[in-house]
């Protein structure tokens, strides 16, 4: 779910118009940024943690857990699984996850937090793993 917007345009239009002057309207315009990415950053560290919990549960995490990312979780393949097969199931669902590359493509997969997606996403992609392997 995306979240609202404030109405920019008319505050930008009262601001030039009835003289709150360009320095006020940038500080308008720049808090509005940083309140929306502070909101973001919030939700990027929200998924992220669940996902590492996610991952120790059924997984095991890639990296020491002290430099893991806020963005995308790498997971060692424990169980060893086909990475390769649960991608096709996950496509029949509309989902996505990464297998590792190089060295370690199907020893990890890697689930991405970031950008738009939200809390709800990351259920339904773990959710959707935990049926396709059997896991609950």
């Amino acid at each position: 779910m995306v979240e609202f917007t404030s109405p920019v345009g008319p505050i930008l239009i009262y601001a030039l118009a009835g003289g709150m002057g360009v320095v006020w309207l940038v500080v308008l315009v720049a808090g509005i940024v940083v309140d929306r990415l502070y909101k973001r950053f919030a939700r990027h560290r929200e998924m992220a943690e669940y996902t590492r919990a996610w991952a120790k549960k059924y997984f095991a995490l890639f990296p020491e857990e002290r430099h893991a990312s806020l963005t995308l979780t790498t997971i060692t393949n424990t169980r060893s699984i086909s990475v390769a097969d649960l991608n096709k199931e996950l496509g029949k669902l509309g989902m996505q996850i990464s297998n590792g590359y190089g060295d370690l493509k199907e020893k990890t997969f890697r689930i991405a937090h970031m950008g738009e997606l939200t809390m709800a996403d990351i259920r339904e992609v773990t959710g959707a793993i935990e049926k396709i392997l059997k896991l609950s």
